[in-house]
């Protein structure tokens, strides 16, 4: 048989192992037999980048929409004129959406769930700031509550030894601080 020949059928049995079209020994068998016992001459270079890399389109299409939130969150909030129920009902859903993706993250997949804990915890800050607006015109109920967050953040942050999440609570205790004192 051309080798030409050889190569696209491998190539075919390769994609039917991949997509799991044939069970996988069928795969491993026809490999083995059109390779003639020699699979590792097979070409293995022409996979998918993101998959050599570790990255699986699923894990980017998680982030994505999960920072995608926050910018959503805030412009819905602050920048337009819908009714104050409709906002709230609106930021409680991202609140879930969000803890939905944290939840996915932390123990389906196989990365760093800080990113989206952070995420979440801005979201919660960014509702519970418009509540507080909207039930409290006193801009010093606003600055405790605001603070209130941002030092559990910190001692979360502490507890789960979560650099970020620490960090962050610090740099927004002081922006508070600073504009709530000017």
């Amino acid at each position: 048989m051309p080798e030409e020949r050889k190569t696209i059928i491998i190539k075919e049995i390769q994609h039917w192992k991949k997509n799991h079209l044939l069970p996988e020994k069928y795969c491993d068998f026809l490999l083995a037999l059109y390779t003639e016992g020699n699979t590792e001459n097979v070409n293995h270079n022409q996979s998918n980048p993101m998959e050599s890399t570790g990255v699986k389109p699923l894990h980017v299409l998680i982030i994505s929409l999960n920072i995608f939130l926050l910018p959503v969150t805030f412009i819905v909030l602050y920048f337009t004129q819908l009714s104050s129920y409709l906002q709230v009902g609106f930021g409680s859903l991202m609140i879930v959406l969000s803890y939905s993706f944290y939840i996915i993250v932390k123990t389906k997949l196989d990365f760093s769930a800080n990113y989206p804990l952070f995420i979440l915890l801005v979201i919660i800050l960014f509702v519970t700031s418009y509540l507080s607006q909207q039930l409290f015109q006193n801009q010093l109920i606003i600055a405790l509550i605001a603070l209130t967050q941002l030092i559990i953040w910190i001692g979360f942050g502490l507890k789960q030894k979560n650099k970020l999440l620490s960090i962050a609570g610090i740099v927004g205790f002081i922006f508070c601080l600073v504009y709530f004192v000017s």
